[in-house]
């Protein structure tokens, strides 16, 4: 037994040497040129047996609420090819750990499948298959209508696992969710499936679960791995959009926008949401449009906010628009992932109304150097002049001196003609007069 257990760790550590190890949580939406994926996908997948080569397919699968970057391709599964191939990532060990693999799969049709069915994903370790892991285990009814999935104890091949009673359709695409869990004690670690899960929440119910230890099989050390396979039995089919993790929220979900919201304070308009769970997650884009011009996909960046990474903890953020105008405005925020890839939150409207008395707000940043930004608020439609005077009070620019209606206006100020030195602005409209200072540091 102890000779086994090391036979395992010493091909799980080989195979570090063999191809990199992805970071959890992973991301693959099979980003590659198409061809054989142990080519086109250079070294983070690697061939472990069979003469037919996995290959990357023009096309995407979707899922309702399962995010994925609308770019990449998927891979194909045929029937009569045989390959076995691994995406390694960093081994996971320990008791009370978990590690999920989720990943969508559409079956073509019956061909290829038997009653009797075979492995075609491992959620496991080690350089051969079928591994000793999380074992989906697929085969086709009876009636040869639909599909079975189940998720398998590490001695499969000679004892096929209790499958899924439901019938899974052909030509539909599946969430799949696979997950091995590490327990304290020998031979007891156990192995979960879950098929088209609810997204909405926490982690739901298993659909199945076993026991993955058995006295020729014991617990695995690690988990390193995810394997796919295509030999007879297995099914032409696609796989694509695939997740690991070590969290629930992580793997059947990425980047989780749980709110979204606006309020307005004085003339500025507060942006606030939160994130439940955050995977590559470098940021987001503040967007802003018009009411009328939101409709014709008119938008304006107008902020960026950092985001988190990697998290599976909720994650606050927020942003002040300053330059807003009365009137309605549309705004969203476009989420970045560290690969570049990107997706629209939905969109919020804030009808900012006219404000209700005469200001002539100070200058932002102060002092400035050497562009600044000049508030002020109109309640009524007027003339209106913004003059700068120096210290002594000479008129050094109009800035403005028009007919405007009311609302809220910014004016921004390049000062880079000026020398340094404390500077005076003044508001006019009808009997309204304000001024402020401002100080100009190069």
């Amino acid at each position: 037994m102890k000779r086994f257990v090391l036979l395992l760790l010493l091909v799980s550590t080989l195979s570090s040497f063999l191809w990199p190890q992805r970071t959890l949580p992973a991301l693959e939406h099979f980003d590659y040129p198409l061809g054989a994926i142990t080519f086109v996908g250079g070294p983070d997948w690697g061939k472990i047996a069979g003469a037919d080569d996995y290959m990357v397919v023009a096309g995407n699968l979707t899922y309702p609420g399962y995010q994925m970057p609308a770019t990449g391709n998927q891979i194909g599964v045929t029937a009569s090819a045989t390959e076995d191939v691994k995406l390694t990532f960093t081994s996971q060990s320990g008791s009370g750990s978990k590690v999920y693999a989720s990943f969508l799969l559409n079956v073509s049709n019956v061909t290829g499948l038997t009653t009797s069915g075979t492995v075609f994903a491992d959620l496991g370790t080690g350089n051969a298959f079928p591994s000793q892991g999380a074992r989906v285990y697929i085969r086709r009814n009876i009636s040869g209508t639909s599909f079975n999935l189940s998720v398998g104890r590490s001695n499969i091949l000679t004892s096929p696992p209790t499958l899924y009673s439901g019938d899974l359709s052909f030509n539909t695409t599946h969430l799949i969710v696979v997950c091995y869990e590490f327990i304290a004690g020998a031979d007891n670690d156990m192995v979960y499936l879950w098929i088209n899960p609810d997204l909405s929440g926490t982690e739901p119910p298993a659909l199945l679960n076993g026991v993955v230890g058995v006295a020729a099989f014991p617990d695995n050390p690690i988990v390193d791995g995810v394997l796919l396979r295509q030999a007879v039995g297995t099914p032409n089919a696609y796989i694509d959009a695939l997740r690991i993790s070590t969290s629930w929220l992580q793997s059947p979900l990425p980047v989780e926008l749980s709110s979204f919201s606006a309020s307005t304070i004085g003339s500025t308009v507060k942006l606030s949401w939160r994130t439940e769970t955050e995977v590559n997650n470098y940021g987001f884009d503040v967007e802003r449009s018009e009411k009328q011009e939101a409709r014709s996909g008119v938008w304006e960046k107008i902020g960026f906010v950092n985001g988190n990474g990697n998290s599976n903890s909720p994650k606050d953020y927020s942003f002040e628009d300053k330059t807003v105008t009365a009137g309605k405005h549309s705004y969203r925020l476009k989420q970045i992932d560290n690969d570049g890839q990107f997706e629209y939150s939905k969109t919020i409207e804030v009808d900012f109304g006219a404000p209700k008395k005469f200001e002539l707000s100070q200058n932002y940043p102060n002092p400035f150097n050497p562009t600044t930004t000049i508030r002020f608020n109109l309640p009524e439609t007027g003339n209106v002049k913004l003059i700068l005077y120096n210290i002594l009070g000479q008129e050094i620019r109009i800035l403005v001196n028009e007919y405007k209606e009311s609302g809220v206006y910014t004016i921004n100020l390049d000062a880079s003609e000026l020398n340094s030195g404390m500077y005076i602005y003044k508001l006019e409209s009808g009997s309204f007069v304000q001024t402020r200072k401002m100080t100009l540091v190069k």
